[in-house]
């Protein structure tokens, strides 16, 4: 071999190393990174369940409701009798980022016949927002400012919101990833409180009660005592044990009379469910806002809410 090389003689060196060595150690590692990038992207848009589907007889006035919780998005539309002719409720993690966020409502979006399709009003139900309620006589925007205020988080910075019912004001902010999503993907939509809707659900003969609307592992309450709101709030439990505590203690704080205070449940809450008997073992007069099922198959009272006129 010579003690020395030619330009050449580098270049053939390089170009046969090229060839059979350095194209797999770029190449696959870069196919490697691509199908990673890939994998998680999808991971993160496809963490989504659809729980329920069901489809009656839309009509050409029907209204579209679109519910936003923390982690789950319900839609479902409303003809002239106020109930829901179809209804979709779908489930949801996502990484806690606005893209995040944006890519799982398109992709719910893309699986949803109701979002699919145009509806003459569009209404968003906020579940997920921070919220509170001011008397009538004292609402103003600077003591809704100041409401707000204190009960906000960092994250939920979104345009303050209200809606006038009775003799008070339910005022709130959206988380603001989830408020901006939304605003863009749904520009026409009016704006309530899910608390709007559970507080329209009520029987003025029960002057003394309490609603209770079930998610997954949250619940959302109003307590009602002498026919006067006393407490609207939201509890998270994780065992059945920890969702009784929370309803006993509110009975017992606000000195609500047991024997005659009546308690609906609404939500996903199955009869044969631990939670339940756990009520019926504890509670007087507990009560499932709907008896008898929707198609034949699922709980009326799963729906109760849905089928309340939020506007």
């Amino acid at each position: 071999m010579p003690s020395s090389f030619y330009c050449s003689d580098y270049y053939s060196i390089i170009k046969t190393i090229t060839g059979k060595y350095l194209l797999p150690f770029i190449i696959l590692p870069l196919l490697l990174t691509f199908s990673l990038l890939c994998a998680a992207y999808y991971q993160r848009i496809f963490m989504i369940q659809k729980l329920f589907s069901i489809y009656t007889h839309p009509e050409e006035n029907n209204k579209l409701h679109v519910e936003v919780g923390s982690n789950h998005i319900a839609c479902w539309c409303t003809g002239d009798a106020a109930t829901f002719t179809a209804l979709e409720y779908f489930t949801f993690t996502y990484d806690n980022t606005e893209a995040g966020f944006i890519d799982t409502f398109r992709e719910i979006k893309r699986r949803s016949i109701l979002l699919s399709n145009t509806f003459p009003s569009e209404e968003i139900v906020w579940e997920n927002a921070n919220f509170i309620c001011i008397p009538t006589d004292k609402f103003n925007d600077s003591t809704m400012s100041a409401y707000l205020s204190i009960i906000n988080s960092p994250s939920f910075q979104s345009a303050p919101m209200y809606n006038r019912l009775n003799d008070f004001v339910i005022t709130y902010t959206a988380d603001s990833i989830f408020y901006k999503t939304i605003k863009e993907e749904m520009p026409r939509a009016s704006h309530v409180h899910k608390f709007y809707q559970i507080l329209n659900i009520k029987n003025k003969a029960d002057k003394n009660r309490l609603q209770l609307h079930f998610y997954q592992a949250h619940f959302l309450l109003v307590a009602v005592k002498n026919n006067t709101l006393q407490l609207a709030t939201v509890f998270r439990y994780q065992t059945p044990q920890e969702a009784l505590y929370y309803i006993l203690n509110t009975i017992d704080k606000l000195e609500m009379p047991a024997e005659e205070t009546i308690v609906s449940v609404s939500g996903f809450m199955d009869e044969n469910s631990s939670l339940y008997k756990e009520l019926y073992s504890y509670v007087n007069n507990l009560q499932l806002s709907e008896t008898g099922k929707i198609k034949g198959e699922h709980p009326a009272h799963y729906f109760t809410s849905f089928n309340t006129p939020a506007a």
